[in-house]
């Protein structure tokens, strides 16, 4: 049995979404760029998983990816729910690679991790929208609200000192 998903997001800041949620506070998200992705609440998964060990089939998989939002909606939903302003310019793709690929090798050369990786730029640009409909029909999964779940993630940010935010 094999539980697959997209986007995860959690208020821990090694994964990639919460370096997104970070980069945003931080205003380092120089624009809006074209794409989006599947994007899941990390408790969803989880409970997924369970539901898959007490439900699965042995053998089947399951995709476990939440919803598809674009990448501009979810920068609108942290305004909302933070106050700080999203970014208004556009980026055209081409320009956001060539962004990535700089921010790809000054992130080798100074051993920290890329602002915006070139693969997430070349994943969210092919708008890949997965089907979590099987997951959902024989596991009995449900998937949060993005505005929850991003709700939580800041919340948690807040009270574990990482941002400090003035609504």
């Amino acid at each position: 049995m094999l539980s697959s998903t997209q986007y995860l997001i959690d208020a821990y800041i090694a994964l990639n979404s919460g370096q997104l949620v970070l980069g945003y506070f931080d205003q380092k998200i120089p624009g809006i760029l074209d794409g989006g992705a599947c994007i899941v609440d990390a408790r969803d998964v989880a409970q997924a998983m369970i539901n898959a060990l007490e439900k699965g089939k042995s053998g089947d998989r399951y995709i476990t990816a939440g919803q598809y939002f674009i990448l501009e909606n979810l920068l609108h939903t942290l305004t909302k729910i933070s106050g700080v302003a999203t970014p208004q310019r556009r980026i055209p793709y081409n320009l956001t690679v060539v962004l990535a690929w700089f921010s790809d090798n000054y992130a080798r050369l100074t051993g920290t991790k890329s602002v915006i990786p070139i693969e997430g730029i070349r994943i969210m640009h092919e708008k890949i929208q997965l089907s979590s409909a099987k997951a959902i029909q024989e596991l009995g999964i449900n998937f949060r609200p993005l505005e929850e779940t991003l709700h939580d993630v800041v919340e948690w940010y807040e009270k574990n000192g990482i941002v400090h935010l003035t609504k």
